[in-house]
C-alpha cells in the first residue's frame, strides 16, 4: 500500500465516498517531491511547505478541486487510511520532510469505499527523508532514515 489520490464525494456530515484511486509517486527521481524541490533552487536556502492540494494541482490537476491524497496501510489485517494534509520540508544534499496526516475511519469497504473523520479531528506528523535534494539531484530520491528525530506528535484540531 502507499499514497493514492482519490476523487472525493460528500455523503453526510464528516463522511465521504472515495472513488477512482490513482497512485501518487512521492519518492523516486521522477517522483512528486523531487519534481517540486528541483523546480526551484531556492528550496535549498529556506524551508518550504505545501498542501496536498498544491501537490495535486502540480501533478494531477484534474483532481485539484475534488481530490484527496490518502495514505493506505494494512495494520492487524485491517485497512487503515490517513488523509495527507500538508508537507513541510527542507532540501539540500537530502530532503527532510514532515508530513501532517489526519486519521480516517473506514465505514464501508466493498464496491464502495466510504470514510469519515475521527470525532476529535486530530492529526499527527511523521518525519521522513529522501536520498536526494537540490544539491544532489542525481541521487535515487528513495526513502531513507530521517535525521529530524522528533517522532510522531499529536497536534490539536486541524484547520
Amino acid at each position: 500500500m502507499g499514497f493514492r489520490s482519490y476523487l472525493v464525494f460528500p455523503t453526510g456530515p464528516n463522511s465521504w465516498r472515495l472513488e477512482s484511486p490513482e497512485p501518487c509517486k512521492l519518492s523516486g527521481a521522477n517522483g512528486w517531491i523531487a519534481g517540486y524541490v528541483l523546480a526551484d533552487q531556492n528550496r535549498a536556502t529556506q524551508p518550504w511547505r505545501l498542501t496536498a492540494r498544491d501537490l495535486l494541482r502540480q501533478f494531477q490537476s484534474s483532481r485539484t478541486d475534488t481530490g484527496w491524497i490518502v495514505f493506505e496501510q494494512i495494520e492487524a489485517g485491517e485497512v487503515r487510511l490517513s488523509r495527507l494534509e500538508r508537507i513541510a520540508g527542507v532540501s539540500a544534499a537530502r530532503t527532510d520532510l514532515l508530513l501532517t496526516l489526519s486519521a480516517l475511519v473506514v465505514t464501508r469497504i466493498d464496491s464502495v469505499l466510504s470514510v469519515k473523520e475521527t470525532p476529535n479531528g486530530r492529526s499527527w506528523s511523521e518525519e521522513l527523508a529522501l536520498e536526494g535534494g537540490v544539491y544532489s539531484p542525481q541521487r535515487s530520491w528513495r526513502w531513507c532514515e530521517s535525521t529530524l528525530n522528533i517522532g510522531a506528535t499529536v497536534v490539536g484540531p486541524h484547520t
